[in-house]
């Protein structure tokens, strides 16, 4: 869910929202419940049979008029039987106790409750896939080879009202290997460690997006270039891209350059003038996969 910027009262605020998401539940706590994850499983289909044979043969002598005569009979049967055996293996098991920590960690009233919570998380995980970039110019190459999974979230409140709906792309490196000047380095990675990383990135994405979706972002000053953002890691870390509208219409990119005791500090990108930005201004969280994160950095400037 994308919240528009724009500068007034918390009432103003509460106007964008969802009814679902009032108000009242933007001051007081938000209690959200982890419900169930799917994912596509790893599956083996191999075939197991078990039975037994028997045979058993005797012999007899008898005499009758004639002489004797000698007698053979011989028995046997077997009993087996053949089915096939479906062995999947779910490689994000820990999604759902992975996003409960990370949305125990955003803070701002947003509290984990499994029993009479406001509002309940679901989700599913597809489309596992690897994909190859690469870029190279006079002296410089950079390969790289990713697992990429699509997340799909989804918030429902207590009537079953869907009130925050999203759908992201996460990677990670499988292995990397750059090239420049002379100087070469790579770097891999295999296992379950990276089914593990990219859990991780799907969890704190949509801890993210929960938790700013209830309450967003906000300024607490500007000094310069520099500016306060009410949020602190994890939820808001180092290099995270971010944006805000200025009252005179411009959209201005910063990137958080670190942060402390739950609140962060960006740095404007560019010579934007940004001192009519007034505290309490909204501030838009830019995922790495969103277009806006991908798209042109600067406004175009004419020369004199």
């Amino acid at each position: 869910m994308n919240f528009p910027n724009f500068f007034g009262s918390a009432l103003a605020l509460a106007a964008v929202l969802p009814d679902a998401v009032s108000a009242q539940s933007i001051s007081g706590p938000k209690t959200i419940a982890v419900g169930a994850f799917s994912s596509v499983k790893e599956c083996t289909v191999y075939e197991e049979s078990e039975g037994t044979n028997y045979s058993a043969s005797s012999s007899a002598v008898a005499a009758n008029r004639y002489g004797f005569v000698a007698g053979r009979s011989e028995a046997s049967y077997s009993t087996w039987r053949t089915w096939l055996v479906k062995d999947c293996i779910d490689h994000f098991e820990s999604l759902r106790s992975t996003l409960k920590a990370a949305l125990a960690s955003a803070g701002h009233g947003l509290v984990v409750s499994e029993s009479g919570s406001k509002y309940v998380v679901t989700g599913s995980i597809s489309d596992i896939r690897n994909a190859s970039q690469s870029a190279s110019q006079k002296g410089f190459s950079d390969q790289r080879n990713t697992m990429e999974v699509t997340f799909s979230l989804l918030v429902k409140d207590r009537n079953g009202r869907s009130v925050i709906g999203r759908s992201i792309n996460k990677s990670i490196d499988l292995d990397r290997s750059i090239a420049a000047g002379g100087f070469y380095t790579s770097s891999t990675s295999d296992g379950e460690g990276l089914y593990t990383a990219l859990e991780r990135e799907v969890s704190l994405a949509a801890a993210k997006i929960i938790a700013f979706s209830f309450t967003p972002i906000t300024v607490e000053s500007v000094n310069g270039s520099k500016v306060v953002l009410s949020y602190g890691a994890p939820t808001l870390d180092t290099g995270d891209l971010v944006q805000l509208m200025t009252p005179d219409g411009r959209i201005v990119k910063m990137t958080v350059s670190g942060s402390v005791g739950g609140r962060s500090v960006a740095n404007v990108e560019g010579r934007q003038d940004i001192s009519n930005v007034p505290v309490g201004s909204v501030v838009e969280y830019l995922d790495p996969s969103s277009a806006a994160a991908n798209g042109r950095r600067f406004e175009r400037v004419d020369l004199p």
